[in-house]
């Protein structure tokens, strides 16, 4: 059963970016899910490994091992990353990645004594998942409707949406300056010592369509603990950015 309740057509097998149903008819995968299969259907080389893999270890608890894939993958994909001397925590999807990143901004302000810090803002317009903490940070507001008794914690700025600015009850904007300003007078109005980070999507993904927001817009915001969400972006959409500003957490003076 689909998630609405009714039949869905069972899927057999899928091959490259084509998927086969039980009747033979053919689909194009033209998502992959969220990228979920973005090197395609029915690649031998990955069944090997995952069957290899399966066989030696299928799975050791984060908390108390590491094994030579894993450290193997940190060491390949560390250098790609425009962070010096990353550390990397791997998790099993974007939802879990949003969550951990939330939790270890909390970890630093405690490190520093900074009890109070309690205050995320994301921005409307945005998607970073569907667990309760990521669904509150998302600005979609179809995702959020059903479950808004139970939202509420993090709040939001306008989306950085130039295409749409203009738009009544788009809740965006389009100017670097702007987007800045509303962000500063956020962070003024609550209390002093309470900014634990900022979390938005370098470019927005499911909601927005690729939204890119205004040249200055990074540089201009970017004044605490920032949370780039790049689930999306960093898997083959979108080159590397060149800058901490945008990938990674960047720390700058508290607020």
């Amino acid at each position: 059963m689909s998630q609405s309740g009714h039949t869905s057509t069972e899927r057999v097998e899928a091959s490259g970016s084509t998927i086969r149903d039980s009747a033979g008819r053919v689909y194009l995968d033209a998502a992959g899910g969220a990228i979920v299969v973005n090197v395609g259907h029915g690649r031998a080389s990955i069944a090997k490994a995952l069957g290899e893999q399966a066989g030696r270890l299928s799975y050791a608890h984060g908390s108390a091992f590491t094994t030579e894939p894993l450290e193997a993958y940190a060491a390949e994909i560390g250098p790609r990353l425009p962070v010096h001397d990353p550390a990397i925590y791997p998790v099993s999807g974007g939802s879990e990645a949003i969550e951990t990143a939330l939790k270890l901004a909390r970890a630093y302000h405690l490190a520093r004594g900074e009890t109070e810090r309690w205050v995320v803002y994301a921005r409307w317009g945005s998607y970073h998942g569907n667990t309760i903490g990521a669904l509150d940070l998302s600005g979609r507001r179809p995702l959020r409707r059903p479950y808004e008794g139970w939202l509420g914690r993090f709040r939001h700025v306008s989306a950085a949406y130039p295409y749409r600015a203009s738009d009544p009850d788009s809740q965006a904007l389009g100017d670097g300056d702007e987007l800045a300003a509303e962000l500063d007078r956020a962070f003024s109005a609550a209390e002093p010592g309470t900014i634990a980070a900022f979390v938005a999507e370098p470019i927005v993904g499911a909601t927005l369509a690729a939204a890119v927001p205004p040249e200055n817009y990074w540089p201009e915001c970017v004044s605490c603990v920032t949370l780039p969400d790049t689930s999306m972006t960093r898997h083959g959409y979108q080159a590397p950015p060149t800058g901490p500003e945008i990938d990674g957490v960047e720390v700058k003076a508290g607020r």
